[in-house]
């Protein structure tokens, strides 16, 4: 039993070190893309902005609640002072199931809407990382 033991996390180890190298020379199956609703906000104004993906097909992500399993997309804003960014106003999902397995997102592509606001006036940069799950 031992021995299994430490062939299995052997097997396992030698699985993590090559996964990344065969991994990272696969397409992202999410392309995502800021879309604002406007080109210029004003201050004390909202602003709704676009998290676009476009979903490869045979992939999906995932909605606000996943279902049984998946991680819902989540947004890592980037914002110059003065700036703030609300809640992902989300779309209806799709129901996924796949044997006794149901889940709950989006293929093809959707639209993660997210209203922002801006206190200052004044030119600036903002820039967010999504993870889709």
């Amino acid at each position: 039993m031992r021995i299994r033991t430490i062939l299995g996390g052997v097997i396992a180890a030698a699985f993590a070190l090559a996964a990344p190298a065969w991994a990272a020379s696969l397409p992202d199956p999410v392309a995502a893309r800021l879309v604002p609703e406007a080109a210029t906000i004003m201050p004390g104004g909202t602003l709704w902005v676009d998290l676009h993906l476009d979903i490869a097909p045979g992939w999906h992500t995932y909605w606000r609640n996943p279902g049984d399993s998946g991680l819902p997309t989540e947004i890592a804003w980037e914002l110059p002072a003065g700036f703030s960014a609300g809640e992902i106003a989300w779309p209806a999902p799709e129901r996924f199931v796949v044997g006794t397995i149901g889940n709950y997102g989006y293929h093809g592509s959707t639209d993660l809407l997210v209203p922002t606001a801006y206190a200052k006036a004044g030119l600036q940069l903002v820039s967010a990382a999504a993870n889709a799950g």
